[in-house]
């Protein structure tokens, strides 16, 4: 018995010690306060088109940096902190990433809400969550892995923060993205990132972690509907229902603007999925409001207008993200379809030419070129076909393209061609000579 009380109150003493190693540990950290001011749509998408906008002035603004020697400083920095991720060097990621800085972040801005705790039980909570971010960058490092950083904007925030704008290769799906990163700079001069953003999906990783971190610690009530939809939004082949369901579950409880969202595109995305496209609309109306406009959301609602006919609607939305972001071969076919379409010959016309000198083997912009160029001008077709070098495939997106057209006559001009040059192509039958007969 003596052996056993001795034995406990060694035990109570190791605890204590711990308990209070782990206190001084944690409150002799630098401070990492950052900034939580709440940021504006109007100045999000400002800058956003400053930074990615064809010819835009990366320098606009009163808060865009230009010195040369910060600006490559900052890009040094992402060289190195996208070699962590994709080395998974633990050691380098803890140097670079500031999961303090987030919980700072999450805390000032009302993500989290420690005010009903003693400040021992705060101090306590504030190292789970930054324990759990630092395990989770380091068991995610093929999810964040990236190179070729290419920084397009910085901003400062304040004396010590900067946001960074860039265009980064995502090595795990090989292409790029378009990202948003802030950082804090210690008093000893080095810099730490402490948040991040995928300007496709616009939810910041403090949201995505305060929500996980949050339920675990009954901070936010939604545990199981949280694990439910993370489960089902990445896994593939799952029944309408399922998603609708757990969707909705989600959408029940009081979410960040950037969760919402979140939440709300992956509803969508299923629905369209299932073919639902109307239903889908809504969704994407909702998303566009809570993320100020991004442009990238309404690429995504464009689209499905677009898929519904709504042309005039789905235009908008698409010029929208390529005065954003750019044309890409994508946009601008669905762009220049919509202007046909709405009856604009002599503009998709323009649009076509645009889009087959930048890529001679669109057999769909080839097919809009087709229909809208007028009578006199159809000998070109017969030119741009000669460059593909899928010669029938172009045959088939062509006629595809005309054959709901109205009137025949360029459908039936393609339709000739093909049968001189390549008579025995399989398309001639699938294609009837006259869409209205009934051969």
């Amino acid at each position: 018995m003596k052996k056993l009380t001795v034995s406990l109150v060694l035990l109570a003493v190791i605890l204590l010690v711990s308990a209070a190693i782990l206190f001084i540990k944690i409150t002799n950290r630098p401070p990492t306060a950052v900034s939580s001011a709440a940021e504006s749509a109007e100045a999000r998408n400002a800058s956003t088109r400053a930074a990615y906008a064809p010819g835009a002035d990366r320098s606009a603004g009163s808060n865009a940096i230009t010195d040369p020697a910060l600006l490559e400083e900052i890009t040094s920095f992402f060289n190195e902190l996208g070699t962590a991720f994709r080395e998974a060097d633990s050691e380098a990621i803890d140097r670079l990433y500031s999961a303090e800085a987030m919980v700072s972040f999450m805390e000032g801005s009302g993500m989290i809400d420690l005010g009903s705790m003693s400040l021992i039980e705060r101090l306590f909570v504030r190292e789970a969550f930054a324990e759990g971010i630092r395990l989770a960058m380091r068991e995610e490092t093929e999810e964040e892995a990236f190179s070729d950083p290419e920084l397009r904007r910085l901003e400062r925030l304040g004396d010590r923060e900067l946001l960074a704008y860039l265009v980064v290769h995502d090595t795990a799906y090989a292409d790029q993205e378009h990202m948003r990163w802030w950082l804090l700079k210690h008093a000893d001069g080095h810099w730490q990132a402490y948040d991040s953003e995928d300007l496709e999906s616009p939810i910041r990783d403090s949201e995505w972690y305060a929500a996980f971190l949050g339920a675990a610690y009954d901070l936010a009530p939604w545990e199981r509907d949280l694990d439910r939809f993370t489960e089902l939004a990445y896994s593939e082949g799952v029944p309408i229902e399922s998603m609708r369901q757990a969707c909705e579950a989600m959408l029940a409880h009081p979410l960040t603007a950037g969760l919402e969202t979140h939440v709300r595109i992956a509803l969508a995305d299923a629905l369209e999925t299932a073919g639902e496209y109307e239903e889908a609309l809504p969704h994407y109306d909702a998303s566009v409001g809570l993320s100020g406009g991004s442009a990238m959301v309404r690429k995504q609602r464009g689209l499905c207008h677009w898929i519904l006919s709504n042309n005039a609607r789905a235009r908008d939305d698409l010029e929208n993200y390529a005065e954003t972001y750019g044309w890409d071969r994508f946009t601008r076919e669905a762009v220049a379809d919509c202007t046909y379409q709405l009856g604009e010959t002599a503009a998709a016309l323009g649009l076509a030419e645009e889009g087959l000198a930048e890529d001679p083997q669109s057999g769909y912009m080839l097919g809009i070129f087709a229909a809208s160029i007028p009578p006199e001008r159809h000998g070109e077709i017969a030119t741009r076909l000669a460059k593909f070098d899928d010669l029938e495939s172009a045959y088939e997106e062509v006629l595809d393209y005309c054959y709901g057209i109205e009137g025949n006559e360029v459908f039936d001009l393609v339709r000739a061609m093909l049968k001189s040059e390549l008579p025995e192509s399989e398309l001639l039958e699938f294609y009837p000579e006259r869409m209205g007969d009934d051969e």
